[in-house]
């Protein structure tokens, strides 16, 4: 049963005070108000704003209400900022706009690469996982402009200049190909464009960006042999990759840092299946 407590000029207006309302007459209600916007306005003036704490099945509904209840396709989600710019870049980079591995794999891996992101305060459980694996022997490599809890866990922790991730990330991926770092049998067998790319890292030799991004040329040199020389590396990435003036650019930077140094992982800290799954197929039906 809905009770409405308070007295508001809506309850008053539509003699709700004081009353109880149970499930069949609340969305007879929900349903009657939506259908007299429908009638007066047209089925354009309804739309749908989706969540990400949404399941599948949930999103699936959402969707099929807005389409072939409402009449319409004004259906967007909270993923339109959060996730967009990620889900563009995996599209592109590989095909598909959902991540490669659940943070849960940290606990199988040698080197996790985390940027963009503080899960100690907005996903405590990936946190946890993090810290166990680096108690286990894993190495965590910590990028951030901000400082971080994580910090104190990690191997190195790259506090670099905000709005610079591209040059640092570009300056690491110019290490793995100039110092033969890359797995080019992987590279030549599941990737394209390998040549362009290296060609546009000339420009980003580690020397050049320590002055930009503010960490020092030896210590990216460092993480990026680190990375490439890891069999099991992970990239962890959050919002502060996608949430960003260049945030496609920072992905497209993650994604081939990762197909370069050969089949390692990557994931992003909030991007559920769920999220990139419906953010991927409101992209591609808009």
């Amino acid at each position: 049963l809905f009770f409405f407590k308070q007295k508001t000029a809506y309850e008053i207006k539509y003699g709700l005070v004081g009353s109880e309302m149970c499930i069949r007459d609340s969305l007879e209600f929900a349903a009657s108000g939506l259908n007299k916007v429908k009638d007066h306005n047209g089925s354009r003036a309804l739309a749908a704003y989706g969540c990400a704490k949404g399941s599948n099945e949930e999103a699936y509904l959402l969707q099929k209400l807005v389409r072939t209840g409402f009449g319409s396709n004004n259906i967007d989600h909270c993923t339109r900022l959060c996730h967009a710019s990620s889900v563009v870049a995996l599209l592109e980079g590989i095909g598909s706009g959902a991540v490669s591995n659940p943070f849960t794999d940290v606990t199988d891996s040698d080197v996790i690469f985390l940027i963009g992101a503080n899960p100690v305060s907005n996903h405590p459980v990936a946190a946890t996982f993090i810290k166990n694996a680096t108690k286990n022997g894993t190495k965590l490599i910590l990028a951030d402009p901000r400082g971080s809890e994580l910090a104190r866990h990690a191997s190195h922790f790259l506090q670099f200049r905000p709005d610079t991730d591209v040059a640092m990330l570009n300056a690491m991926m110019h290490t793995i190909i100039s110092e033969g770092l890359a797995d080019e049998n992987y590279v030549s067998r599941y990737t394209s464009g390998f040549e362009e790319l290296k060609a546009n890292l000339e420009d980003y030799p580690p020397e050049k960006v320590a002055p930009i991004c503010g960490i020092p040329a030896e210590t990216i040199k460092e993480v990026a042999r680190l990375f490439a020389g890891s069999s099991a590396s992970m990239i962890l990435w959050g919002m502060g990759i996608s949430q960003h003036v260049h945030g496609t650019d920072n992905a497209r930077c993650l994604i081939s840092l990762s197909l370069i140094s050969g089949p390692v992982s990557y994931t992003h800290l909030r991007a559920h299946e769920t999220v990139l799954d419906l953010v991927c197929r409101l992209l591609l039906e808009k």
